[in-house]
């Protein structure tokens, strides 16, 4: 099947075309509303072009679904493997997948909003391609975690467990804000550090968490702690 192309412009000052503009608004619309309450004659009205223009970008509502949903979750499949190849230590690379996940999530919001929860109308076929590529994503976190197990740098990982990290990243779309008072970047490092605080071998900071007189500095566990 011929893949479409799905983008948004993501450097200030870029110029948004007609295309870019649909998949903008009609990510917004399918979020806000659900993709069976979005008609084309209210994206039509949204976008302010007319039936055929839109058609000229693109070949169905369900294919606008698919391209919406493939296109961040391409993006960070293809920005995870490069960093999971990196000469890093595992918990530097999973700061480093935590940012580059929200760094998307923030330009994206809407997008990831609509493959998460509402590619689930794509036809099996279209689907699948959704899935596959989530499972590729999941699939890098994996390896990582298992090679930070394999270095020593923490216990062995259940699979439950990067669920519930992959499921701590996914929510953010709901409420974060790209100009809100920490960056997404910082946010990722928050995020990184708590499950680093979990996965490492520290059974003193384990111990000491379970004190509630303790208080512990997140800024220092994440990559500058031995394990």
């Amino acid at each position: 099947m011929k893949q479409t192309e799905s983008s948004i412009p993501d450097a200030p000052g870029a110029v948004e075309t007609s295309r870019e503009r649909i998949l903008r608004v009609s990510a917004d619309l399918f979020a806000e509303k659900g993709y069976h309450a979005t008609g084309i004659t209210e994206i039509l009205d949204a976008v302010g072009l007319g039936r055929s223009a839109l058609y000229h970008h693109i070949r169905s509502k369900e294919n606008l679904l698919y391209d919406i949903s493939i296109a961040p979750l391409r993006e960070v499949v293809v920005e995870a493997r490069r960093i999971a190849d990196l000469d890093a230590t595992a918990a530097d690379r999973i700061v480093l997948l935590s940012q580059d996940r929200l760094k998307t999530v923030s330009r994206r919001r809407s997008q990831w909003n609509v493959a998460l929860y509402q590619s689930s109308n794509l036809s099996p076929e279209l689907r699948a391609e959704v899935d596959l590529t989530l499972e590729l994503y999941e699939a890098i976190w994996e390896r990582v975690l298992m090679e930070g197990m394999e270095a020593g740098e923490w216990n062995p990982v259940p699979p439950l467990v990067l669920k519930g990290i992959l499921g701590m990243l996914n929510g953010t779309y709901l409420w974060l804000d790209p100009a809100g008072e920490l960056a997404p970047a910082e946010i990722a490092q928050m995020f990184a550090n708590l499950v680093l605080l979990g996965l490492r071998k520290r059974p003193d900071i384990v111990q000491n968490w379970l004190s509630p007189d303790t208080v512990v500095d997140f800024g220092g566990i994440a990559g500058g702690i031995e394990p």
